[in-house]
């Protein structure tokens, strides 16, 4: 688990976004660790905001059941620091943009296939296989030592 509490900057913080340490603007990318997870080739990758609890809690519950790495991102508003620093709101206005401000994998797909595009945050299941795990891949390589 990973999580910000005192407004700082941090690996996800959002470009020219204001924080305690960045005060006039992050100048970095930000790291898009579900997109990571993907590409590492995790069994499992979602994503969803606070704005979307049951779907939250399907996917933990769906990766515990995975066997390997499983990766769900949840994010969360912090109206506290990063939303007054950002003039974003209450909770309930942040609540609100995560909704406004993400698209869910199946409709980016869609969108995608017509030739559009946004900038829009893609939420949801982005990866569900079955794929063997280190363990079982170790079993066997120990096997074929023999």
């Amino acid at each position: 688990i990973y999580g910000m509490t005192g407004g700082q900057v941090a690996p996800t913080t959002p470009l020219k976004s204001k924080t305690t340490t960045t005060p006039y603007g992050n100048i970095e990318y930000p790291i898009d660790l579900s997109m990571m997870a993907k590409v590492i080739g995790a069994p499992y990758v979602a994503r969803w905001t606070t704005a979307h609890p049951v779907q939250c809690i399907g996917s933990i519950k769906k990766a515990l059941q995975k066997t390997g790495f499983s990766f769900v991102e949840i994010l969360s508003p912090c109206p506290t620091s990063y939303g007054r620093m950002n003039k974003m709101g209450t909770s309930l206005e942040m609540t609100k943009q995560f909704k406004e401000g993400t698209i869910n994998i199946k409709a980016y797909e869609k969108l995608i296939a017509e030739g559009k595009t946004t900038d829009k945050m893609i939420i949801g299941e982005l990866v569900d296989i079955e794929k063997e795990d280190f363990n079982a891949k170790y079993k066997k390589f120990c096997g074929e030592l023999k």
